[in-house]
C-alpha cells in the first residue's frame, strides 16, 4: 500500500480549504501526526489521553511505540500554545461523520485488544470490595515479599548477564541481541548503508526498529505477530531491490531463492555470532506464492457471511 502523501516537517492545508498544518508527532505510533489549525485549535489523537481513574486529567498514552519521543511531540505542541485541544471525541462528532469539508481527518488508531488493560483498575476494585481488611493485608504482604524476590530475580539475572547463559548458546545470543542491539546495528551498518534490514521474527525487528530508528521489516511468514508488518510493508514495492536479513541462525541461506545473487554474511559478536543475508534483485513473485498468497490464506481468509471492508491484504 503506497501512501498518498509522505512528509516529515510541518505541511500546510491550505490548498485543501483547511486553515492549518499537520505536524509529526510519533510517540504513541511511529508515524503519528497533529492537526493545529490557525485558529489555536488542536487534534492531536492519542499524543495525551485522558486518566482512567482522573477524567479530567491528561495522561501519556497507555501504549506507546517511543514515550521519549512522545513527550517531545507533547513539547513541540505546546510550544505552539494552542488554545483548544481536541483527543479522541472528535472522531464521534457529527461534524467528522458528516464532513462538509474537502479534508476530513481522523488521526487516532485502534491497536488490537490492549483496550482490555484499561479493566484493570476495575478488577483491583473489585478484589478490595469482595475481601475483608484482614484478608486484603495478607495479600499485600503477600504481594509486597512475591513483588521484591522478582526484583531481586530480575537485577540478578541482569547484573550478570548475559555471562550467566554463556553455556547455553541460544539463550545467549538472545540475551547479547537484547542488551546490545545498539552494537550489533553497528556492526551490520557496513553491509546494510544501502538496502532495508529485516529480520525473520517481529519482535526482534520491533527491537531493532526502535534502537535504529528506521523501519525494519519482517521478512518470511513469522507468526501472527508479525502481521503488524503486514500493514506496514508491501513487498511488491522492493521488486528487484536488495534486502539485508538478520538472523540467529545459519539457516539465513534458505532465503537465497528469493534473491537473483545473495550473500552469506557471518557477524561474530560478543562472543557469539550472527548471520546476515544480502540479497540482491528480489524475487517478488516467488515470494509472493510461497509467504504472501498462504499468509493471507491463514490469517486473512474472512468467511463471506461476516461483513468486511476493505483490507490492505486484498490488493496483494
Amino acid at each position: 500500500m503506497e501512501p498518498d502523501i509522505v512528509f516529515d516537517a510541518a505541511w500546510r492545508l491550505d490548498e485543501y480549504g483547511v486553515a492549518g498544518e499537520v505536524i509529526p508527532t510519533p510517540g504513541h505510533s511511529s508515524g503519528s501526526v497533529s492537526l493545529l489549525l490557525d485558529n489555536g485549535e488542536a487534534i492531536i489523537g492519542d499524543v495525551v489521553m485522558a486518566s482512567m481513574l482522573f477524567p479530567k486529567r491528561a495522561t501519556p498514552p497507555r501504549i506507546a511505540w517511543d514515550l521519549d519521543r512522545n513527550w517531545a511531540s507533547l513539547r513541540a505542541l505546546l510550544d505552539r500554545q494552542p488554545k483548544i485541544v481536541y483527543l479522541k471525541d472528535i472522531l464521534q462528532s457529527d461534524e467528522f461523520n458528516e464532513p462538509k469539508h474537502i479534508l476530513p481527518l481522523a488521526l487516532g488508531k485502534d491497536i488490537g485488544l490492549h483496550w482490555l488493560l484499561s479493566f484493570y483498575p476495575f478488577l483491583f476494585i473489585a478484589v478490595a470490595l469482595l475481601l475483608h481488611y484482614g484478608q486484603l493485608r495478607v495479600s499485600f504482604y503477600f504481594m509486597w515479599g512475591f513483588s521484591l524476590l522478582h526484583l531481586l530475580a530480575l537485577g540478578s539475572v541482569l547484573y550478570l548477564a548475559p555471562g550467566i547463559f554463556k553455556h547455553h548458546p541460544k539463550l545467549y545470543q538472545e540475551a547479547v541481541f537484547g542488551m546490545y542491539p545498539q552494537g550489533l546495528l553497528k556492526a551490520v551498518k557496513p553491509y546494510t548503508e544501502d538496502f532495508p534490514l529485516a529480520t525473520p521474527s517481529y519482535s526482534q525487528s520491533a527491537i531493532l526498529d526502535y534502537y535504529s530508528g528506521k523501519h525494519v521489516l519482517v521478512f518470511g511468514p513469522g507468526s501472527y505477530h508479525a502481521r503488524q508488518d503486514d500493514m506496514l510493508t508491501d513487498y511488491a514495492d522492493y521488486a528487484h531491490k536488495g534486502i539485508a536479513i538478520l538472523s540467529f541462525r545459519a539457516d539465513v541461506s534458505e532465503y537465497a531463492k528469493y534473491f537473483h545473487r545473495f550473500t552469506h554474511i557471518i557477524i561474530p559478536f560478543h562472543g557469539t555470532q550472527f548471520h546476515l543475508g544480502v540479497g540482491i534483485d528480489f524475487k517478488y513473485a516467488l515470494y509472493k506464492k510461497d509467504v504472501i498468497d498462504p499468509v493471507k490464506r491463514k490469517y486473512y481468509h474472512i468467511p463471506s457471511w461476516l461483513p468486511h471492508g476493505e483490507c490492505y491484504m486484498d490488493s496483494r
